[in-house]
């Protein structure tokens, strides 16, 4: 039996797949918060809400998922360049994602942050994701 991969690792594999993402980060891709002390360019990802879908027979295995990537860098002009690949990346994406058949990505929201604690510049981007889940 094909092991079932979660989202979390297929967009993960998803955004590493694109060799200027995957030199910015160099694989530092993760849930949030941040790991303390990051101090090099980064990007975590978090699940801020979920809305399965029903039917009168039941639930029909499509979920529209809120999904927050936040792109992370000493310096603005790295942080704005790795959020504008994030952003061509996944907005309007329509496809297969590793094991998911077909995932679409609509980007919600765009916000920029710095935070003092880390003295890291913050890029924040709000995507809604809609794919099919099998039970």
């Amino acid at each position: 039996m094909p092991t079932i991969r979660s989202f979390e690792e297929e967009l993960v594999e998803f955004l590493l797949e694109d060799s200027k993402i995957q030199s910015a980060v160099s694989g530092r891709i993760g849930p949030l918060p941040l790991p303390q002390g990051t101090k090099k360019t980064s990007i975590t990802y978090m699940q801020v809400g979920r809305d399965d879908g029903q039917t009168q027979t039941g639930a029909d295995c499509l979920s529209a998922n809120r999904w927050q990537i936040d792109v992370w860098s000493r310096r603005y002009g790295d942080m704005r360049e790795l959020g504008e690949l994030v952003r061509r990346r996944l907005n309007g994406y329509d496809g297969p994602m590793g094991g998911l058949t077909r995932v679409s990505f609509f980007m919600e929201n765009r916000q920029e942050t710095f935070e003092d604690e880390s003295k890291l510049h913050r890029g924040i981007l709000d995507f809604t994701v809609w794919y099919r889940e099998e039970l």
